[in-house]
């Protein structure tokens, strides 16, 4: 087995980048017309139609829905790590790199991961400034950036948004650290996915994904909750996000470990 070699890691990551910038800006292209079609629609809807509201109110629908968008467009592209060795041309270009199987892994990673992540963020602040020019040409309203409507409001003025934060309660913060660990491992079970399925990586995790969901909602139902204190809340959520890292783990290990035994000629659903 190789070793790990910075200078070869450097050349792996210059050639996936090579080979998917056209990729990167395809998908730049399209996330800039839903963003910028989401919050005009958003806009329509929760601001011209009920007039004059309130601004930090409208921009944190818009910014809510844009998150949920760019979010699926995330997971999607960890759907995509392994997709280079779906045909056979791409595989042998790929698996033939004379980089290690781990530089290989983690150049694929950065790639769905920095990249990708990079992509969709420019994607949502060029959407947000075309939407702005948009709506001054047309004289529609909000004409002003989602993040200045949301500095309008209350939590970003006295006493502050570090009193804001400073002040939430312990639950809540458990709860948001629960859920980052959540998006954590489902953008890793994405990549397991794309490692598994060798075709529609995409369609048949999120199928996967729902039958778990399902699964684990049938199973809380049948739990019978007492009245617990705060405390309790909240060590069992801590919990709980050590545990969802822990599985996020398992699924970056399993993801490599099914890459390492890629083979070009496979014309399986499955890679096992």
């Amino acid at each position: 087995m190789r070793q790990f070699d910075w200078k070869r890691f450097r050349m792996m990551l210059l050639w996936t980048y090579g080979n998917n910038k056209g990729n990167l800006l395809r998908m730049g292209i399209v996330m800039t017309i839903a963003f910028f079609l989401c919050e005009e629609f958003m806009a329509g809807v929760m601001f011209v139609n009920s007039g004059y509201g309130d601004f930090d109110f409208v921009g944190g629908i818009m910014l809510s829905f844009c998150v949920m968008m760019g979010l699926t467009c995330f997971n999607f592209g960890a759907s995509t790590m392994f997709a280079c060795t779906r045909h056979r041309r791409q595989a042998t270009a790929f698996l033939m790199h004379p980089a290690s199987n781990m530089e290989k892994y983690l150049s694929r990673w950065i790639y769905v991961t920095v990249g990708w992540g990079v992509v969709i963020t420019l994607a949502f602040f060029a959407a947000d400034c075309i939407r702005m020019m948009f709506n001054t040409v047309m004289g529609w309203s909000p004409t002003s950036s989602i993040l200045s409507m949301l500095a309008a409001g209350p939590m970003f003025h006295d006493p502050g948004l570090m009193w804001f934060i400073s002040s939430l309660p312990a639950d809540t913060v458990a709860n948001i650290v629960l859920m980052v660990t959540a998006m954590m491992w489902t953008h890793s079970f994405y990549i397991l996915g794309s490692a598994f399925f060798r075709r529609h990586a995409f369609l048949l995790t999120t199928i996967v994904l729902m039958f778990i969901q399902m699964a684990l909602a049938m199973t809380a139902a049948t739990v019978d909750y007492e009245d617990p204190s705060i405390a309790m809340v909240v060590t069992a959520r801590y919990t709980a996000a050590v545990f969802i890292l822990v599985l996020t783990i398992f699924n970056y290990w399993a993801s490599y470990r099914l890459f390492i035994r890629t083979n070009v000629i496979n014309n399986k659903w499955i890679n096992i």
